[in-house]
This record gives C-alpha cells, sequence and structure tokens, in this order.
C-alpha cells in the first residue's frame, strides 16, 4: 500500500533493520577490539555507507534489511567457527537463505563463512580428529536443509514465473562477465 501506515511502517522496519547491522557490526567488531575503537569502527562504516540513506530515505528499498541479513549471517559464521553446535549450524543456515531470500546476489559472500568451514575442517583433518569431521559434515548438511527450507519460497515463485528453479529475475547479461558494471558500482 501507498497509505501512510503503510509507508511510515515500511520506514520504521527499515530503521531498525539498520539498527540491527549496526549492532551486528559492533558485534563483530568487538570479537578482535574490545574497546571505544570498534565502536566507532562499527558507526564509522555505518555512517560511511549509503545504510543512512536507505534506512530513512528509501525505506521500501531491500538494502536496510540486505545489510541486516548479511551482519547476522557473518556474526552467526564467526560464533559457529568458535564453538559448532547442531544451533549453530541451523542458524547459520537459515540466516544464509534468509540473506539469499532477501536479496540473491549476497550469496556471493557465502565465500567467506564456506573459508571459514574450510578451516575448520583442515584443523580436522590435520589432528585426524574423525568424529569432529562427520560432526562437520552432519552440521553442514544441517545448514544446508535449513537455508534451502528459507530460500524455497523464492526458488518456488521462479519456478512459477521463469520455468526455472534457480534464475536471474533481471535476465542472463545481469550478471556476464561482458556487461560488469561493478566498477561504475563501486566508484
Amino acid at each position: 500500500g501507498y497509505a501512510l501506515p503503510y509507508v511510515a511502517l515500511i520506514g520504521l522496519a527499515s530503521a531498525l533493520a539498520s539498527l540491527g547491522t549496526l549492532l551486528g557490526s559492533t558485534a563483530i567488531a568487538w570479537r578482535w577490539c574490545r574497546s571505544t575503537a570498534a565502536t566507532t569502527a562499527a558507526i564509522a562504516l555505518y555512517l560511511g555507507s549509503n545504510l543512512v540513506y536507505y534506512a530513512q530515505f528509501e525505506g521500501s528499498f531491500a538494502h536496510s534489511f540486505s545489510a541486516a541479513s548479511v551482519t547476522l549471517m557473518l556474526l552467526l559464521a564467526l560464533r559457529l567457527n568458535d564453538a559448532p553446535t547442531a544451533r549453530r549450524w541451523a542458524l547459520l543456515g537459515a540466516s544464509a537463505g534468509a540473506m539469499l531470500l532477501i536479496y540473491w546476489i549476497t550469496g556471493l559472500l557465502l565465500l567467506i563463512p564456506a573459508g571459514l568451514i574450510v578451516g575448520m575442517v583442515w584443523r580436522q583433518a590435520r589432528a585426524r580428529d574423525w568424529p569432529g569431521l562427520q560432526r562437520t559434515a552432519l552440521g553442514m548438511i544441517v545448514a544446508l536443509i535449513c537455508a534451502i527450507s528459507v530460500f524455497f519460497p523464492q526458488m518456488l515463485v521462479w519456478k512459477i514465473l521463469y520455468g526455472n528453479w534457480l534464475t536471474v529475475p533481471q535476465g542472463g547479461s545481469f550478471i556476464s562477465p561482458q556487461h560488469s558494471q561493478l566498477i561504475p558500482m563501486l566508484i
């Protein structure tokens, strides 16, 4: 809807998601530097990006929600790396699915938890921790099931609209290297 209550609630939700990004970024920074420098860095990251604009003036865009979901996924990946439990695997998978559901291109950021998991597997293999490797494999399956469960509604819509379970809604040239807009986007 376009009536004031809808617009106001979308703006409020976007502002709250942006606040979640700020708090999550602070929690991530505090992992390495427990001081006001970590908080200052998180605030600088927030204020130095377009998040303020999208949170306050363009709340109907997915940017605030996408940033919050990415921050949550990264925080959960780091916590999983600290102490892998079945619950943390499930939460990582669900947050990855939500991140993809909000904005599918953020799937590229799944390289970060993938790197952490490769490191975890490498350490377990070097230590010949076979039960640990089995738990990690089971955890990855749990995470994958949770991610697909959360992302499945989007896949179903794509199947209905475009005839494919996985697609690029904007068209194939949207992500092709010869049509890349990476440099203009970054600058």
